[in-house]
């Protein structure tokens, strides 16, 4: 899945991006790779499936983005996109062309030090991570799966530990409203490079646990 988010106002109007032409080139482009998953906010499953882009079809989306009078940012996301054995291809690739990378890994075991190492020698510009709650009881409790928060903090520290700029992502419920203060001071412990607040849009399994 492809989306791109564009400007709500024409180029030279307060808010608009100066030089360029908002309502023709997307600022950010979002690539779900992947369903696979262990835990996401759409129907994931633990296999790639089979309709996905290949590696081939990745490769050439890269190719069209520069197309555009302005290069986009590119965010690769998932599903976990760490569960691509291609994703380090596609994101050579990307960077290659000037695009401007980054990378939203889920909290499991494939998520290691050592591939955060290779994104930075790649030059993904950041990594950006879930993060829902304050502590492990609230925070495992909305992913419904235990232990997530604790690899989550420590993928916040295996970054920051390579040199690889971080940010996180927090959904907003009536569940997680009361916590948004202590996230605000954990997240400005950890050393995020920005804290970005979603508004959820209830899809999948994530029905489920609101």
């Amino acid at each position: 899945m492809v989306e791109h988010h564009r400007a709500t106002r024409p180029t030279g109007h307060p808010g608009g991006m100066p030089g360029v032409d908002t309502y023709r080139d997307p600022i950010v482009v979002f690539w779900e790779m992947t369903r696979a998953c262990e835990h996401c906010r759409a129907e994931a499953q633990p296999k790639r499936h089979p309709m996905e882009l290949s590696t081939e079809d990745g490769l050439r989306l890269m190719d069209r983005l520069v197309e555009f009078d302005h290069k986009p940012i590119i965010d690769l996301s998932g599903g976990n996109p760490f569960m691509r054995r291609d994703l380090f291809e596609i994101v050579e690739r990307a960077v290659g062309l000037g695009l401007t990378t980054s990378v939203s890994p889920s909290a499991t075991a494939l998520a290691t030090k050592e591939r955060f190492k290779k994104l930075v020698d790649l030059g993904v510009s950041r990594v950006s991570f879930s993060l829902d709650g304050p502590d492990a009881a609230s925070h495992d409790l909305f992913r419904g799966f235990a232990g997530t928060f604790d690899l989550t903090i420590q993928m916040f520290r295996d970054a920051c530990d390579v040199g690889l700029e971080f940010q996180v992502n927090t959904t907003i419920t009536r569940r997680t409203r009361e916590y948004l203060p202590q996230m605000a001071e954990l997240v400005g412990r950890e050393g995020a490079a920005l804290w970005d607040l979603f508004l959820l849009v209830p899809v999948g399994r994530v029905l489920k646990r609101l």
